[in-house]
């Protein structure tokens, strides 16, 4: 099983890459605090993107169960109901990944005896399958189009790992 916080089906779905989890990942399942931030969002094309993808069910929405475990992440650490519950539906399922992009949201995650990939490991793997051709203009599109930020030593990295 896989779980997903907001972002990366946001910056995905506004750079119209979204499509790449499903190809990548599979079946995707949110909480519902990312239900709630996702059908909140403004950004048209990329939210009915995003309500496509979960009328076609590959993205299903999950409660969770043990919400004392989430009022403890809120109140302890520093994360929005979407990490919260990610992590929490992440450790109740057994999920295999937890997709997660914010370095706050990641750190409490591996905590919790998490896995976690984001935006740019699901890139990666798309290059290295040929799903897409330029792991860096995809890079570019994030920046210019999500307001991504990805530091130029990490994209260094990433780029060499591709061959790019």
């Amino acid at each position: 099983m896989i779980v997903s916080d907001t972002s990366p089906i946001c910056n995905l779905a506004l750079i119209g890459k979204l499509n790449l989890l499903r190809d990548e990942l599979g079946i995707i399942h949110i909480p519902q605090a990312v239900a709630t931030e996702l059908f909140a969002w403004k950004r048209a094309r990329a939210k009915q993107d995003i309500l496509d993808a979960i009328r076609a069910d590959w993205i299903k929405t999950a409660e969770i169960r043990d919400r004392t475990k989430f009022d403890q992440l809120i109140e302890t650490e520093e994360l929005d109901n979407g990490e919260a519950e990610a992590i929490v539906l992440a450790r109740e399922t057994g999920s295999k990944i937890l997709l997660m992009d914010e370095i706050e949201g990641r750190r409490v995650a591996q905590a919790n005896g998490l896995t976690c990939t984001g935006v740019l490991g699901i890139l990666v793997t798309a290059r290295h399958k040929g799903r897409i051709h330029s792991l860096q203009e995809v890079i570019k599109q994030l920046r210019f189009e999500a307001r991504f930020f990805v530091s130029p030593a990490l994209e260094k990295l990433l780029l060499q790992s591709v061959g790019e």
